[in-house]
């Protein structure tokens, strides 16, 4: 699994302001069991919102995506199927990361091929 773009985004503006960060990682045959991050996000940050937008990555492929901290790991998405391209959003109560914290993929079911972009929406309430 590759992540090109795999930083920790820095916070813009004053605290409060809604913003957006994408990750994204690619499978290249990757086996079921693979586990990498795709983003990493500050200690103090409040995700409102999320989105995985993933090519059809193989036959019964399935993605989760889980907020892994120093103490804890939180489901942000359940084992969603990527057989087919799709657009997945989480729908449950915004999070707050009291530490740093990455977005890991998880993947099962089978090997994949394909992108899986993360698509974040957060914003840094500060300490």
């Amino acid at each position: 699994m590759k992540t090109p773009n795999l930083n920790t985004i820095q916070q813009n503006g004053e605290y409060g302001n809604l913003c957006v960060a994408t990750g994204r990682a690619i499978y290249e045959g990757d086996a079921a069991g693979t586990v990498g991050p795709v983003l990493k996000l500050p200690a103090m940050t409040q995700i409102t919102g999320f989105r995985m937008v993933n090519d059809a990555l193989g036959a019964s492929t399935t993605v989760a995506v889980d907020a892994v901290g120093e103490d804890s790991s939180t489901p942000v998405l359940p084992a969603t199927s990527t057989a087919s391209s799709g657009n997945t959003a989480y729908t449950g109560k915004s999070l707050l990361l009291l530490d740093p914290t990455e977005l890991h993929l998880i993947l099962a079911g089978g090997s994949a091929t394909g992108e899986v972009e993360c698509i974040v929406e957060y914003v840094y309430v500060g300490a």
